[in-house]
């Protein structure tokens, strides 16, 4: 078993839509899904504060948008050319494949929902 640690980068702070109200203007945010919560009923988005805009924030934002409208042939394109340095493209890569081969529900509201805290 290896104990190399992989290359991709990951979010270093995940926060959720209170904290992002708080501060958005002095941040840029990036929103990376929305979740819902172990234990929770209500959904809610998730984002990743930077200094400064990063060049992988506006391809990401595309790619979510065609998630989002079921469109997970082009989210996967987008996110995979995103994933060699990114987490979080890296995973919704992953899943956007999966819906790819086995869409989801018509009643399907984008939302996943983690098992795990």
């Amino acid at each position: 078993m290896s104990n190399s640690v992989p290359s991709v980068k990951l979010c270093r702070v995940v926060i959720g839509p209170e904290t992002a109200a708080r501060i958005e203007g002095r941040f840029h945010l990036r929103e990376i899904d929305t979740v819902a919560v172990k234990g929770k009923t209500m959904p809610l988005r998730i984002y990743e504060p930077a200094e400064d805009e990063l060049p992988h924030f506006a391809p990401y934002a595309e790619a979510l948008e065609c998630y989002r409208d079921r469109q997970f042939g082009a989210a996967v394109t987008l996110w995979e050319a995103l994933a060699d340095d990114d987490g979080p493209s890296a995973v919704m890569a992953a899943r956007a494949r999966r819906y790819a081969e086995d869409p989801p529900s018509e009643d399907w509201s984008g939302v996943f929902v983690m098992a795990e805290k």
